[in-house]
């Protein structure tokens, strides 16, 4: 039984509910839930209020002051808990875990931290101890749990894209949060929720370095102390960007500028939260899924019953009210599920629509049908946009590309003529879809030639100038990748002319009722032309007008090549040549690169901002007779000698049009006579060329990624391999030292890098870098 199409539409929307419904709720779209959760506290300020929290953070002043590793810090965190103590904090946490008893190195620093945390506990301040729930199942040392005010968790739980939104204050009956051990101590009858949306709104709270609380301390200066901890939640954690306690949080007023915020401040959140009782209440329940279906019904209604102009509008429209409610609800501090709401919006929309769209396509191709055979495709689009077929045309201002390939008589002439049209096919193919890709009209081929319009019949900016352009550098980067693939068996390569006019032309329908085209004439289509046959008197692939110059503005690289006096025109015409785009790869390889004197600069900069590049001794290029410094970057042309000079013995890689490279003084001698290995262009793809040869090292194409293609044997071995040899020599400056222990490091080799890591620590004793890659070595 064959449906009619009011049942079709219900079976249609009855699908689109339940996929909508089914997304919505069993999570595969938290993404959406996450981004706007993101965008809520993104647009929200920063909430008033005084809050309790104070942190304590370990921060750059404080690892200058505290000289130890901070596993001996035990007598200053136990002046830190006198401290709170003094000033009668309300309670303590702590965001370290003492987990390491001393006793063996300095019996008294256990002293001091079991009668701290003594004498809190029975002044009656609660001072409770992170501890590590994870695998690792880090604790503090058992002497120190016996006298602490309890224990919590310190352990975050971020979202699948590494984003912390929630905070768990309570794991499984028994273990609690840091946050939530000291609020519970604070409020034993206080509800625990779960899990916990960490408020960011929150203004940032009061901090004190840990170092001036500690000096205070000692100095017993209660009022100091008092003022600024008293009846305070005090937690006590790591701020120091340095020591790496920093998570990612959606952008707000709580969290740093680069989205980062540390743990302690995260846990500090939590507490205060939790202190305050105004925690956000994520929505749920049963009503919220029938507004989804509510909603899911009468978008996928809307599609298949309105006009599409009018679906679209009530579809932003709907769009619009959800986040205005969000954002309101948002304000209360409810938190809405957006991901049931956006897809029910969204999803029955999509199918009824595409559904609808389906239907009526087929209807459209029949009609198409008709007409197909009688008028050309852009006239079959006009006819669509019009509704109607005119005769006539109008004058615009467009760019007319003209193309031609080069000697292509003579070419055809020597292979088989089903050779010839299989070769034009795919030369075709590919020059028109780059024409296509970049918003041009293929107007027609001319033999081998082609007319591209761009800026009719659909309008482009700057007249379609830029979109010619770039057509045009592209086209030559395509037929390097047909030269490569010898596309035309009797010859290695084949070139092309490009001609590029912008201008005043008619355009329209042309012809009669029984055969009409969509076409360009006028003199700025026989200008192009003209200037295409330019291209071969003096040898460029692209040439084009002034006015094409002016229309491109700024981002073009160009070069003034003459001033002509062509057919049909009085005036001369000013020819340009069209280089490429400024600071593109492609506009790189068609000037070519000078790469010379890559050489390690062995320096502390390195360690901190990598690897600094210097050239050394004596690079020129030799130009029309004259010598010209090469500076890093330099453009290397057809007919040139790259000339590496005095003193110099690095690698060379210029571009293939290079004519010749030479060597003088020493580093002639150093290269030990061995010729240039010189790879052919016919044997490179474009954009994989060779990498750099160190001294007898083999070469090897397999992942070249550098720019070059002549390559210069006989340059330094690997620098690192150079820094090696001094250090066993024993010749290693400081910055060597760095620089080979930060070398092995970042390829994970510990041990290769323990000589240097001793070494550095006889040179620099007490060093602050030393102390932060000295666990690695423990």
């Amino acid at each position: 039984m064959r449906l009619t199409a009011s049942w079709r539409n219900l079976v249609v929307l009855a699908i689109a509910t339940v996929i909508a419904l089914l997304a919505g709720f069993l999570g595969p779209f938290k993404v959406i839930d996450y981004t706007v959760h993101d965008w809520l506290m993104t647009r929200s300020e920063a909430l008033g209020g005084a809050s309790r929290v104070v942190i304590l953070g370990v921060d750059d002043v404080t690892l200058e002051a505290f000289s130890e590793p901070m596993v001996l810090w035990h007598r200053h965190l136990a002046a830190a808990i006198d401290g709170a103590r003094l000033g009668k904090a309300a309670a303590l946490g702590m965001d370290l875990i003492p987990s390491i008893s001393v006793d063996s190195v300095d019996p008294a620093l256990d002293r001091a931290l079991f009668k701290a945390l003594r004498e809190a506990n029975l002044a009656g301040l609660p001072v409770v101890l992170g501890f590590d729930a994870g695998e690792s199942g880090m604790l503090p040392d058992r002497k120190f749990r016996m006298v602490a005010g309890g224990l919590g968790y310190l352990n975050l739980w971020s979202d699948e894209d590494g984003v912390i939104r929630d905070y768990h204050p309570r794991s499984g009956e028994k273990l609690l949060s840091l946050a939530a051990g000291m609020a519970m101590r604070l409020n034993p009858k206080l509800t625990l929720p779960e899990p916990l949306v960490v408020d960011y709104r929150k203004a940032p709270f009061t901090a004190l370095s840990l170092s001036e609380v500690v000096q205070h301390a000692r100095a017993g200066d209660k009022a100091w102390l008092r003022q600024r901890l008293e009846n305070k939640a005090v937690l006590l954690g790591v701020v120091a960007a340095g020591l790496h306690d920093h998570h990612a949080a959606p952008p707000s007023p709580a969290n740093a500028a680069d989205n980062r915020i540390n743990g302690v401040n995260i846990h500090g959140l939590a507490l205060d939260t939790l202190l305050a009782g105004d925690a956000i209440t994520p929505l749920g329940g049963p009503w919220l899924a029938v507004a989804a279906l509510a909603i899911a019904l009468l978008s996928g209604l809307i599609l298949l019953l309105l006009p599409p102009s009018r679906a679209v509008l009530l579809l932003l429209l709907g769009g619009a009210v959800l986040p205005v409610s969000a954002a309101l609800l948002f304000e209360w501090n409810y938190l809405l599920p957006a991901a049931p709401f956006v897809l029910a919006l969204v999803i029955p929309a999509a199918i009824c629509g595409l559904y609808r769209y389906i239907v009526e396509y087929r209807q459209y191709r029949k009609l198409q049908g008709y007409f197909n055979s009688y008028v050309s495709p852009a006239v079959m689009r006009d006819i669509i946009e019009r509704g109607e077929v005119e005769l006539g045309g109008a004058t615009i201002r467009a760019t007319v590309m003209f193309t031609d390939i080069r000697n292509f008589t003579s070419l055809s002439e020597r292979m088989p003529p089903a050779q010839v049209v299989a070769f034009l096919n795919r030369y075709f193919e590919a020059m028109t879809q780059i024409v296509i890709r970049h918003g041009g009209y293929l107007n027609r081929y001319l033999g081998d030639g082609i007319l591209a319009i761009f800026g009719a019949p659909n309008a482009l900016p700057d007249d379609g100038a830029r979109a010619a352009a770039d057509a045009a550098l592209e086209m030559l980067d395509a037929l390097e990748e047909l030269n490569y693939t010898r596309l035309f068996p009797c010859v290695d390569a084949i070139d092309i002319g490009i001609g590029i006019h912008t201008g005043e032309a008619i355009v329209g329908n042309l012809g009669c009722t029984e055969k009409m085209d969509y076409s360009i004439i006028g003199d700025t289509v026989n200008l192009a032309s003209r200037i295409e046959s330019e291209t071969k008197r003096y040898r460029k692939p692209i040439l084009m007008s002034e006015s094409t110059l002016e229309s491109l503005g700024t981002g073009y690289g160009a070069e003034f090549m003459d001033s002509v006096q062509v057919k049909g025109r009085e005036q001369q015409v000013r020819l340009f040549r069209l280089i490429g785009k400024k600071g593109s790869n492609a506009m790189m390889r068609k000037f070519g690169i000078l790469v010379a004197g890559l050489l390690v600069s062995v320096t502390a900069t390195a360690v901190e901002f990598g690897i600094v590049m210097d050239i050394q001794g004596k690079v020129t290029i030799e130009r029309a007779g004259k010598q010209m410094p090469a500076d890093f970057g330099m453009a290397v042309e057809l007919g040139d000698r790259v000339v590496l000079g005095d003193q110099a013995s690095a690698t060379i890689v210029s571009y293939l049009d290079c004519q010749e490279l030479r060597l003088t003084g020493p580093a002639q001698a150093a290269a030990n006579g061995e010729q240039l290995s010189v790879t052919p262009a016919s044997r490179l793809q474009a954009g994989r060329i060779l990498p750099v040869c160190y001294g007898e090292d083999e070469l090897n194409t397999s992942d070249a990624d550098i720019i070059g293609g002549v390559v210069l044997r006989g340059a330094p071995r690997d620098p690192v391999h150079r820094l090696r040899t001094e250090f066993s020599e024993g010749k290693a400056s400081t910055s060597t030292l760095m620089t080979l222990l930060m070398h092995d490091l970042a390829n994970g080799d510990t041990e290769q890098a323990r000589p240097y890591f001793d070494a550095l620590q006889q040179k620099a004793p007490g060093s602050a870098f030393l102390a932060r890659v000295a666990p690695l070595f423990e």
